[in-house]
């Protein structure tokens, strides 16, 4: 039944498939025209139109390596079948997913997230759908420490508890004061206040690896189900937030990716992966990241502002530095170097 969904859909498009296979709850399809990748309507409804008209003003802009939708034969984004169901087509890529090991992608994904964030200043896009407009980071908060008192209550006041319940009991008065710091911290954040008052910039929602894509002359950004009006720092953190993960946790495996199309073509078997945790030198390491990351924007925000100087005697940096076309994709020199950032597991 799936298989002829899937049939049924391709046959609406010009496209030369080859092969295909399950990928992100939907089909990546080889073809003749590069990968694609094909999802159901109803997974993606919700956002879809104002999702689209983000990647129209990136493309327009110079940042064009997106997910963007493929028309099909009558030049519509959505294929309806004749049982009314519908799908759409991604274009895709057939890279690896970033790896948060290497200082070259690090640096590209710091790169590419300046890049971003640069093609969607003063941006203005119609928003058909108010509830697309992301809560502010506050009434988040507020919502979440919420709804930590409530599972509190709802534990203590159960006679019989799991092993979880009793350990989550325990750890809950910790965790209910962090929450309640970051709340009265973010209150008097002079950058959410000023956020804030503009209502938001448009950002990306979701950047981790998993939605960046390397290739070999740069990156690709997929992943748009949550961008939006926001805070363009947090950002950031999500990217942050996957390299302090990685970073506490050594992973060996086979160099590509079980999820990337480069190696779901090559139809290898699947790697075994071993975890060798290191988490006392995972602080240092993190913190030396984070250094590293923000320097590739940095340098990447200089290079689209016309700016060609930095202070640094590096002689790396300084070639990293050089100028760039407004919204070249991430080439830095350092971005070439390959180095590893984890520790040798011997």
């Amino acid at each position: 039944m799936l298989e002829d969904k899937v049939e049924k859909g391709l046959a609406n498009y010009e496209l030369t498939v080859k092969r295909r296979y399950r990928h992100r709850g939907g089909w990546l399809l080889d073809t003749a025209q590069g990968p694609k990748l094909l999802r159901e309507y109803d997974r993606i409804r919700g956002h879809f139109a104002f999702e689209n008209k983000i990647k129209e003003v990136l493309s327009m802009r110079g940042f064009e390596r997106t997910d963007q939708v493929v028309k099909n034969k009558e030049d519509s984004y959505v294929t309806e079948l004749d049982t009314g169901e519908k799908v759409v087509i991604y274009q895709w890529f057939s890279g690896e997913e970033c790896d948060l090991r290497l200082s070259s992608d690090l640096a590209l994904a710091g790169e590419n997230l300046a890049c971003l964030h640069h093609a969607l200043e003063e941006v203005c896009i119609f928003e058909e759908n108010d509830s697309l407009r992301e809560m502010n980071l506050l009434g988040k908060i507020g919502k979440h420490t919420l709804e930590l008192k409530r599972i509190h209550s709802y534990m203590k006041k159960k006679r019989q508890r799991t092993e979880f319940e009793i350990q989550a009991i325990c750890c809950f008065d910790r965790f209910y004061e962090k929450a309640v710091e970051a709340t009265g911290r973010l209150e008097h954040c002079a950058y959410y206040e000023k956020i804030s008052a503009l209502g938001g910039k448009y950002c990306h929602g979701d950047y981790n690896y998993h939605n960046l894509i390397r290739e070999k002359d740069g990156m690709a950004t997929v992943g748009f189900e949550k961008a939006g009006r926001g805070i363009p720092l947090l950002d950031l953190v999500y990217l942050m937030r996957s390299v302090r993960i990685a970073l506490q946790i050594a992973i060996m495996a086979t160099p590509t990716s079980a999820n990337t199309a480069a190696h779901i073509f090559a139809s290898p078997n699947a790697p075994k992966i071993n975890t060798i945790p290191f988490t006392p030198s995972a602080n240092t390491m993190f913190s030396r990241t984070i250094r590293f990351v923000l320097r590739a924007i940095r340098i990447a925000t200089g290079n689209l502002s016309g700016l060609s100087s930095i202070n640094t005697t590096s002689a790396a940096s300084i070639a990293a530095s050089l100028p760039i076309a407004p919204m070249a994709m991430p080439t830095s020199a350092r971005v070439k170097t390959g180095a590893s950032l984890m520790p040798s597991p011997t």
